[in-house]
């Protein structure tokens, strides 16, 4: 680890969303971090207006290295930045890479999930769940499990803890929890890697003290 962080905010809405491995990427290595959660109704305008968004949007990571200040934007931008200042990125180029590419595989799935989110009538809700249960869903869950399977170490890359598996585990605890979605039992490495990485005493600490949001 290279600098010490100080002063750190992270800007979001009241929702786990992009924001969600950011905060567990801080609270998991015990980073102190104020957690401004902004409301999303009529009152963002205003309070966006105040704001650095160096691209219009959330989440944002504030944040002092050494003394000097700093704003970063882009969740995947802000976890590489968290996760090689914690030591949870592989040494090797191609390490790195492969932690990018799980992540990034799962911004991918999780797209599909904005029709559903966006919603209100009840029966069409039901409609759009079954199809992203059965078109995204489950082929998602299926090679991420042989993922875990090829690697062969319980991790998505190499032989430690990464930000692709705090990003896996962050998507199965959403969609089990919060969506009701159940892991088939032929899918033994995800169950596994579920299960072991929930485990961890650091990272069950930050789970069970988090706010209880809709998603």
């Amino acid at each position: 680890m290279v600098g010490e962080l100080s002063n750190v905010v992270v800007n979001y809405f009241d929702v786990m969303g992009k924001a969600e491995v950011i905060r567990i990427l801080l609270g998991y290595n015990g980073q102190t971090f104020k957690d401004n959660r902004v409301p999303h109704d009529d009152t963002w305008p205003a309070i966006k207006e105040k704001l650095t968004l160096p691209f219009g949007q959330m989440p944002t990571l504030e944040f002092e290295l050494d003394g000097k200040k700093e704003i970063l934007a882009q969740s995947r931008a802000i976890e590489l930045f968290l996760a090689k200042h914690f030591g949870l990125l592989p040494e090797c180029e191609v390490g790195v890479a492969k932690v990018l590419q799980y992540c990034l595989g799962i911004d991918d799935l999780t797209a599909n999930f904005r029709p559903l989110l966006l919603e209100q009538d009840v029966e069409k809700k039901g409609q759009i769940m079954k199809v992203l249960i059965n078109d995204h869903v489950k082929p998602f869950l299926v090679r991420y499990d042989a993922f875990l399977k090829s690697n062969g170490t319980g991790f998505l890359v190499g032989k430690k803890l990464s930000v692709a598996d705090l990003a896996l585990y962050q998507f199965l605890w959403l969609v089990i929890n919060k969506f009701n979605i159940e892991l088939d039992v032929s899918l033994v490495e995800l169950s596994k890697f579920f299960e072991r990485i929930g485990n961890d005493e650091k990272l069950k600490k930050y789970i069970e003290s988090r706010p209880d949001t809709k998603w």
